[in-house]
């Protein structure tokens, strides 16, 4: 696992971030063991604390869960999961409104471009557009 840092944002955030994107994308599995803080912190190169507190903030959040002595797991609630995922990409085309109306883009436009980039984007990783 491997995580770019954002400069002037916390790093348990971008843990949290790195995390519920990989459950939201499905490379982590409801009802899934996670790896241990001890393995997240020697991997992420951080301090032990710091993933203790993002992985605080995902049980809070009901995203993983604790089983006593057995560790942390991703929830079994698919609904929750989904929320989480659609949630996420409702972020991802705030921000990229965001960006093409500050390049001076209108809706037409930013619609042209979206639907040119994503269809050579999702060809190219051989996923299937509608």
């Amino acid at each position: 696992m491997s995580i770019e840092w954002t400069e002037g944002k916390a790093i348990y955030l971008q843990i949290v971030e790195h995390i519920s994107g990989e459950i939201a994308a499905g490379n982590l599995k409801p009802g899934q063991k996670i790896k241990s803080v001890r393995e997240y912190a020697i991997e992420l190169n951080v301090n032990p604390n710091t993933v203790q507190r993002a992985l605080h903030e995902l049980e809070r959040e009901g995203i993983l869960c604790s089983h006593r002595n057995t560790g942390r797991f991703v929830t079994d609630s698919t609904k929750m999961i989904e929320k989480m995922r659609r949630e996420q990409a409702e972020q991802a085309v705030c921000d990229f409104c965001s960006k093409m109306m500050e390049l001076g883009y209108d809706l037409g436009a930013a619609e042209k471009f979206f639907h040119e980039k994503a269809g050579t984007l999702f060809l190219s990783q051989g996923k299937l557009i509608g």
